[in-house]
């Protein structure tokens, strides 16, 4: 189902999976509140943009599973490198909130990929 909600999306490339984040910056007297929102492809999963862009927009449609930053005296970026910048701060919150689950099977899969390229 195609969604009407405007929001900037990036997509973080790990060992053998990918996570789509969907982001929303807002103006805010306090800075830049950001409304952040992701979808985990399970490692056994084929990755599809489009599917994750998808789940993305309904969580911060719908406001679940959704984690809420403010950067402190940010305005709105308007320049490319001002939502390289956001991004960057995006990606980071995303990891730094990544469940233990997720942080464990990628872990695994380093390993295993390790296992094979030395045997």
């Amino acid at each position: 189902m195609k969604r009407n909600i405007d929001f900037k999306f990036h997509v973080i490339q790990m060992t053998d999976q990918r996570v789509t984040v969907g982001y929303i910056p807002t103006e805010t007297p306090q800075g830049l509140q950001v409304r952040i929102a992701s979808a985990w492809t399970n490692p056994k999963d084929q990755f599809v943009k489009a599917r994750g862009r998808e789940i993305v927009a309904g969580r911060l449609d719908a406001n679940r599973h959704v984690l809420n930053i403010t950067i402190p005296n940010a305005k709105h970026p308007t320049k490319a490198g001002e939502y390289r910048e956001l991004e960057e701060q995006v990606v980071q919150e995303v990891l730094d909130k990544m469940p233990k689950a997720v942080i464990d099977a990628a872990d695994r899969a380093e390993r295993r990929l390790l296992r094979m390229i030395a045997g």
